[in-house]
């Protein structure tokens, strides 16, 4: 039931980063959104190093590069509209999380679902106003992504099955395990870790 084909992942910190190259390797369509301040050119010039070394090694084919070679990296979050799934990991200060959903709304398709990679703050108090609430979740992955092969996925009152099931399917696309937990459990690894 997997309808994510295009990602977009917003921040360019380690887990932002991490997130990011954790599903190159994946079929899907990838736009990556850095901060204002980022040095697109050497972010860029990196990810070109990177995945024509994967080519020259064989670890990815002709086809593959050519298609993230079509990969976007961006300072623009109008890129992100025609993004299914969008994945937010920026620092962990509320009041610039919800100003970032709340731009997002304005831009991106209807049906986009949005995820907070957030460790410490719930969905609800995230998702902006409207009609956005259904198609809103928390995506907590945990670093380094390509290591830690599990993810808390954290549920509002609001969020719909529909959308539950979609990550849920996506999260078994990119080979992670998954502990889904309502707001009142949130963040349950966190907690044992600690």
């Amino acid at each position: 039931m997997n309808c994510i084909n295009k990602v977009g992942i917003i921040g360019e910190g380690k887990m932002g980063s991490s997130i990011f190259h954790y599903i190159l390797p994946f079929d899907l369509d990838l736009v990556w959104v850095c901060s204002p301040d980022a040095d697109i050119d050497k972010i860029s010039k990196q990810f070109i190093k990177r995945i024509t070394r994967s080519l020259d090694t064989g670890i990815i084919d002709e086809p593959r590069f050519d298609r993230l070679m079509n990969t976007v990296i961006t300072r623009d979050l109008c890129e992100l509209q025609t993004c299914d799934l969008i994945i937010e990991a920026v620092p962990e200060k509320l009041e610039l999380k919800k100003n970032l959903f709340a731009r997002l709304n304005k831009v991106v398709k209807p049906d986009a679902i949005f995820a907070s990679n957030s460790s410490s703050i719930n969905p609800s108090e995230m998702t902006p106003d409207g009609k956005r609430n259904g198609k809103f979740i928390g995506l907590h992955f945990f670093f380094p992504v390509s290591l830690k092969n599990i993810v808390e996925l954290t549920v509002t009152d609001d969020t719909s099955e529909h959308t539950l099931l979609i990550v849920e399917s996506f999260l078994l696309g990119i080979q992670r395990r998954f502990i889904t937990l309502d707001e009142r459990n949130s963040f349950m690894l966190n907690k044992i870790f600690l």
